[in-house]
């Protein structure tokens, strides 16, 4: 992936890859975003919720979804899934691995 340099519109900076990745994970809930998804997220400690996994290819029939909310990343125990916000979405969106 190229990075650009110089200057962007109305005179800001242009962001790097990471900066872009860093941004989304800052402004991006990743249990607000599973939510608006549909995924059932229930509080399963103070500080992770726990669902059914949303991977099409895994059939869950018990919750084996956590999510740190702390930290903003999940894990599913039955298909191995995990990451944080930005995996979440190349996930459901089938964009990556």
């Amino acid at each position: 992936m190229t990075t650009r340099t110089g200057t962007g519109p109305a005179g800001g900076r242009f962001m790097s890859g990471a900066e872009t990745a860093a941004a989304v994970r800052a402004l991006v809930p990743l249990d607000q975003l599973m939510l608006d998804d549909g995924v059932r997220l229930t509080r399963s400690s103070e500080r992770s919720l726990m669902g059914r996994c949303f991977a099409r290819d895994h059939d869950d029939r018990a919750p084996s979804l956590v999510v740190y909310t702390d930290e903003q990343k999940f894990r599913c125990f039955g298909c191995g899934k995990h990451g944080d916000v930005i995996n979440y979405v190349c996930y459901r969106d089938d964009l990556g691995p």
